[in-house]
């Protein structure tokens, strides 16, 4: 009790010393603008800091200072009219750890300082005024240099070295004779509600954040001469890390935001937002590693700039300075990686930098690649007016010089992005809007490689030779692009190394040609599909077509087969049961479904020739079924991660799968003992154990968790022969990858055979993560692609690669291709079924009603007993999927479903698309990924289309019989 008292007292006394003020009048300070009180108020903040510290306080006057320190636990409190006024006299300040500017220029001369200390504030209404320009005035009398070479002599305004928690709060720092504020080697810094109007000299920097961590910059507006905001590392050991900046204006006549030029130490963790850049005469956005840092993890968004010249340059260079001579080493290359710059909008001043203005400026050096890049929602006003003469300037490399936007002048050859030495840059809504007509092409890459574009809205103009240029460039996928006006070309494809350029889409504007090879570019550097990646595409198949019939897929549909009541709060009368399921309709739909893809209506004949069908394909051998060659079944059984139902959430049906091994043993002929059902990583519940034991007892079931007590029932008795999965390695990753647990499956699947894919007809996950159960979309559905994750050991190790945006990304690698192309899994398959009976809105969820055409089922509230009841089968695994995504898009439309979160169901469908994408063309992908298996490219996994309509539903093979080349839907009505 006493230790207790005692603290108490001291944080009692400790409040008492920090509440004690300190006038700078009482030390001798006298604010009337004539006399130097520089030493008064340094003699106050001696004293305030050496009693523990407290405020410093500045009245209302006029205090003519030179340098003054902060020290340890001080308040410097400027009362709203007073003012710190520097001197004008240069000699009067002091030099404070020089260094060496980017420009070779020595500097240190300071006004307010901060060196190596704890717990300082700056706060108040009143202005710090350095008197810059009747400083530079005086100075420039006795120092007769160039202006480039003397300036570094005048003092900065506000100088904070080595401190931690630090605070500057509701100041004005105005006219500085050099940079107005300078935060280094410091950490925990609060900025926040700072007004800085420093104009008038050169190199009146705003505010310069150099080597600090953990930074908070909120609420600022800023005037400045020189850069308005600038983060910079003049030492290798002190990077600019884990920054936020918030709600800053952003005036200059050099670069509104800019990261370097000086850049020895890493820029990383750094986010900026809503923040309004406007009349800056020499960059908007500038982000520049030259001297050894690596720059990443950088997220800059909703942007505003108007009025600015050259609204953005990214560069990743070698100029490799050193700042602090004697206290650093010389660095080599840096890095320029994983960078997003979105929701910028910008208008170009007319006069810029450049002969004619370009919107943004993207380059590397020679080997060192500005990597991972995203640029997504940007618009930009340009005025244009270029002649195609400066389409064909040639950019200097420029490799170790000053990194200024003239440096790669006088004009950029495209007039909206230009880019050289980029490796993995995407672009997402990009729109340029021109005053004058500009004949650049739009965008030009140069030594590029996994660039790809995506919704480009542009105009281009007659006597242009091109919208886009790629230039010795490899993996370049384009969308085309929303264009206006008329060009020569499309796209222009230049030099001798340009390879695997995937141009898709159909052109709006008067093109002369779609592609023209220039300066040695080969005819096989590019492959042109006339196929539009927009998801509402219709009858436009990618890939290649599978099955007895390709691309064939049978959908069988028996209303009122699933009839259970609907109320998913009880569990009186389950849906999964066979009162609420009529069995025999059941069989007969899954008996159509094999009939239907083999062409043969004895269904023992159907499996022979669906057998034959997959060996021939596989092993070149015509060969049925034989007798002992193990069949595993892939069930959906999401929802069970404990050993008994506790909802109603839907799973694979009991009858479905009842059905299915009902087929393979009375007509294809393979026993019981070799059949196995899993879903490995969850449990098997008694409903279905029941169900196919009560037939077929020699099964197999494999479950990941041990039997438990849980699962014994009074009638069939122990289940504890199910079996546990024997994990081995069996999956390997194209990306290179080793995810340990994801390359895994279970022993009992690796020496099966044949594999049936029985999965579901239903969606993955709400697409927005801030949605209770959402996950920013990922795959949008689970079906066929998906369903492989229930064959390997860690299917969470894979979640962050499979489109983890909700735009969806059918422009990334996808392990669900090699998942299906595993000759240890998806190889295997040698039927797809999706069961469509009660249909799900996501992963784990309860039933759905499909209240559109052809299901037209009453919807919420669920108590109203009417269900898809329906399946659908195909040889072909892709179009299975687009088929049945088709089906799931289709009933989004005016569906008032909803969850018990009361919200209703939602599908992006572009989210499928892309693994489809990928499947489809897994041989030429638009990731540009090299799939492998076996040692062998992968080939596509078959055919990718969406239907005419919701309506018709028709493939492109149903509107042509004869030359169809995509999928053919055949419906069956079963009464």
């Amino acid at each position: 009790m006493k230790r207790i008292v005692f603290y108490v007292l001291l944080i009692l006394c400790a409040n008492q010393l920090f509440a004690q003020t300190y006038n700078v009048k009482n030390y001798g300070a006298k604010g009337d603008g004539k006399k130097l009180d520089s030493p008064a108020i340094q003699k106050a903040i001696d004293a305030c800091t050496k009693a523990g510290g407290g405020t410093v306080l500045i009245p209302q006057g006029t205090y003519l200072s030179a340098t003054i320190v902060i020290k340890d636990n001080v308040i410097l409190h400027l009362e709203e009219g007073a003012l710190l006024l520097g001197d004008t006299d240069l000699n009067k300040y002091d030099k404070i750890d020089p260094f060496t500017d980017g420009l070779g220029i020595e500097v240190g001369r300071t006004f307010i300082a901060a060196v190596d200390a704890k717990n300082v504030t700056i706060e108040g209404k009143g202005i710090i005024d350095g008197q810059g320009s009747a400083l530079k005035e005086k100075h420039i009398k006795t120092d007769t240099r160039s202006e480039s070479k003397r300036w570094g002599e005048r003092p900065f305004l506000l100088r904070i070295i080595r401190c931690q928690n630090v605070k500057v709060d509701g100041i004005t720092l105005k006219y500085s004779a050099s940079w107005t504020s300078h935060y280094a080697q410091s950490r925990d810094i609060l900025i926040k509600n700072v007004k800085i109007l420093s104009r008038g000299v050169a190199h009146n920097d705003g505010i310069d954040i150099d080597g600090c961590e953990r930074v908070q910059i909120y609420d600022c507006d800023v005037e400045s001469g020189d850069d308005a905001l600038c983060f910079k590392t003049t030492h290798s050991k002190y990077p600019c890390r884990d920054i936020v900046v918030k709600n800053v204006r952003l005036k200059s006549n050099q670069a509104g935001l800019k990261m370097g030029t000086e850049s020895m130490a890493p820029f990383e963790n750094i986010k900026i937002s809503n923040c309004h850049i406007y009349n800056t005469l020499n960059g908007g956005i500038k982000l520049l590693t030259v001297d050894g840092a690596h720059l990443r993890n950088v997220e800059i968004t909703d942007i505003t700039m108007d009025n600015v010249r050259t609204p953005m340059l990214f560069r990743l260079g070698s100029r490799l300075n050193v700042f602090r001579k004697g206290q650093d080493e010389k660095q080599t290359t840096g890095s320029f990686d994983n960078v997003v710059i979105r929701n910028v909008k910008a208008k170009s001043s007319e006069k810029t930098q450049l002969t004619t203005p370009s919107g943004i400026l993207i380059t590397g050096v020679p080997g060192h690649y500005i990597s991972n890049f995203t640029l997504e929602n940007i618009e930009i006003e340009l005025p244009g007016g270029a002649p195609v003469e400066e389409s064909r300037h040639i950019v200097p490399e420029a490799i170790d010089q000053y990194p200024e936007i003239k440096t790669f002048g006088p004009t950029i050859p495209a007039y909206g992005i230009w880019m050289r030495h980029v490796d993995g840059l995407k672009l997402r809504d990009i729109t340029f809007k021109l005053a004058k007509a500009d004949l650049r092409p739009v965008i030009i890459s140069d030594d590029a490689k996994n660039v790809s574009i995506k919704r480009l809205y542009a105009p281009v103009f007659e006597g242009s030779e091109s919208a886009i240029r790629f230039e010795n460039s490899q993996n370049m996928q384009v969308e085309i692009p929303e264009l206006t006006g008329s060009s020569a070309a499309l796209v222009e494809v230049k030099g001798g190394t340009s390879n695997k350029i995937v141009i898709i889409g159909v052109p709006a504007v008067k093109i002369g040609k779609d592609v023209i090879l220039t300066d040695g570019a080969k005819s096989g550097s590019y492959v042109f599909s006339k196929y539009d990646w927009k998801p509402e595409a219709q009858n436009q198949p990618v890939g290649v077509a599978k099955g007895i019939f390709p691309g064939r897929v049978a959908w069988a549909h028996a209303p009122g087969t699933a009839h259970w009541n609907g109320k998913w709060k009880s569990m009186e009368s389950p849906w999964w049961t066979d009162e609420n399921t009529d069995q025999t309709k059941v069989s007969a739909m899954v008996g159509n479904i094999v009939t239907t893809l083999s062409g043969q209506e004895d269904y023992a004949k159907a499996w022979n020739k669906i057998f034959e069908h997959y060996n021939k394909k596989r092993f070149n051998k015509k060969a049925g079924y034989k007798k002992g060659e193990i069949v595993a079944i892939k069930i959906n059984m999401n929802s069970t991660n404990r050993p008994q139902r506790t909802t109603n959430y839907t799973d694979a049906a009991p009858q479905t799968v009842y059905s299915v091994v009902e087929q393979l043993v009375k007509y294809a002929g393979v026993p019981e003992e070799n059949i196995v059902i899993y879903d490995a990583k969850r449990y098997i519940l008694a409903d279905l154990l029941e169900k196919i034991w009560k037939d077929f007892k020699d099964v197999r079931f494999i479950q990941e968790k041990e039997f438990t007590e849980e699962q014994k029932h009074p009638i069939y008795g122990d289940y504890s022969r199910i079996e546990q999965p024997q994990w081995v390695k069996g999956i390997a990753y194209s990306n290179g990858k080793e995810y340990q647990r994801a390359c895994n499956i279970p022993k009992q699947v690796m020496d099966a055979k044949y594999l049936v894919n029985m999965a579901m007809l239903k969606l993955h996950s709400y697409p927005y993560s801030n949605m209770e159960g959402g996950d920013e979309g990922q795959t949008g559905v689970t079906m066929i692609g998906k369903n492989n994750f229930g064959s390997i050991q860690g299917p969470s190790d894979l979640h962050g690669v499979i489109n983890t945006n909700r735009e969806g990304t059918k422009d990334s690698y996808s392990p669900i291709v090699d998942l299906e192309a595993s000759p240890n899994l998806g190889t295997k398959t040698i039927l797809y079924i999706l069961d469509g009976l009660y249909c799900a809105r996501k992963h784990s969820s309860y039933a759905l009603h499909f209240p559109n055409a052809p299901f037209f089922n009453k919807t919420y509230p669920y108590e109203n007993s009417e269900w898809p009841s329906c399946v659908l089968g195909s040889l072909d695994g892709v179009a299975l999927d687009s088929v049945g995504l088709d089906i799931l898009f289709s009933q989004t439309k005016n569906n008032p479903d909803k969850d018990n979160y009361n919200r209703p169901w939602m599908l992006i469908r572009e989210n499928a698309d892309g693994y489809l994408h990928e499947m489809a063309q897994a041989d030429n992908p638009p990731s540009g990924m090299v799939y492998m298996q076996d040692g062998k490219r992968v080939e596509s996994l078959g055919v990718h289309e969406h239907w005419d309509s919701d309506e018709t539903r028709r493939y492109s093979r149903n509107l042509d019989t004869v030359n169809g080349k995509g999928i053919e839907l055949i419906y069956t009505l079963i009464k």
